[in-house]
């Protein structure tokens, strides 16, 4: 049997000298928090990593470097099949669709199931009926507290999109 490769070294001087060239220090949540308000989010998190790697960063604040390794090929993988699309006839028209449907991607056993199936159907209709409203939900009442005029405006025009879709996918 070939030997396994079981480490792996990844170089990060690009990244340690964002971190020191920014002058940031990265002691607890609320520091990401106030950074990724002033920079990108992948820069605060290479950042962190850097910080983390040369001790200034508690273990507590960011993942180990294999969790934060696999979370991301996680991602990755989810990223990828999510892309894929297929051809699918919607009546009189051909229209690209989803192949697959994943699931919550915080749970470890949660597979992709193929859009069409029975379980993709029931996916679909739940994220529509459970997941987008939360969504709109949490954003309806950030316009609630900061400009509440605009509610009831953003309402009407999001059930004219949905109608507008609805209608589109029906033709």
């Amino acid at each position: 049997m070939t030997k396994l490769v079981t480490t792996l070294t990844i170089d990060i001087e690009d990244w340690a000298d964002e971190w020191a060239h920014a002058e940031e220090e990265i002691t607890d949540d609320d520091d990401i928090v106030r950074l990724v308000q002033s920079m990108p989010t992948g820069k605060v998190a290479r950042m962190t990593v850097a910080s983390r790697a040369n001790g200034q960063t508690p273990d507590t604040v960011f993942a180990t470097d294999k969790l934060l390794l696999y979370a991301g090929a996680r991602a990755e993988v989810a990223r990828k099949v999510a892309a894929r699309y297929c051809e699918q006839e919607v009546g009189d028209h051909t229209v690209q669709v989803r192949e697959f449907l994943g699931g919550n991607q915080d749970e470890e056993d949660q597979l992709f199931v193929l859009a069409e199936s029975e379980e993709g159907i029931r996916r679909a209709t739940r994220y529509i009926l459970s997941v987008v409203p939360g969504h709109v939900f949490g954003h309806l009442k950030v316009l609630a507290a900061h400009e509440p005029k605009l509610v009831g405006q953003i309402t009407d025009q999001l059930i004219a999109i949905i109608r507008e879709m609805a209608k589109k996918v029906n033709e």
